[in-house]
């Protein structure tokens, strides 16, 4: 069984806060420990940031969908972009923050859209 959580917001910073919310929530429902909760918001953050960089202007949409499968959480955002502006890479830095902190992401141009993806399995199972 798997469970999903979308949510909507503004192509703009300070709306990210909505969605580590709502990851925090999940990890915290999973029994994620607070470390891992911690790595999954700052994961959430570094991708939703690239996605507001990137959208094609500040009335766009980001799309954030949560879905839990067994002991994981994975992530799913995307946004429309401009097609012009090339292909979006993660600076080292973040690639760094991710890899230490969720076991998969990526970014991926797809059409006129930005699409982040991560994943995040829980270690402390009961």
């Amino acid at each position: 069984m798997s469970d999903e959580v979308t949510l909507r917001f503004p192509a703009s910073l300070e709306y990210i806060r909505l969605a580590r919310l709502v990851a925090s929530g999940l990890a915290a429902q999973m029994n994620f420990t607070l470390d891992d909760i911690e790595d999954l918001r700052i994961a959430v953050d570094e991708l939703c940031s690239a996605l507001v960089e990137a959208a094609a202007d500040r009335t766009s949409t980001v799309t954030v969908a949560f879905r839990i499968e067994g002991h994981q959480i994975h992530m799913e955002a995307d946004v429309p972009t401009v097609p012009a502006n090339g292909s979006y890479v993660i600076d080292n830095i973040s690639a760094h923050i991710l890899r230490a902190a969720v076991d998969r992401h990526e970014l991926e141009q797809a059409s006129e859209r930005l699409v982040a993806r991560m994943s995040k399995q829980c270690l402390t199972v009961n």
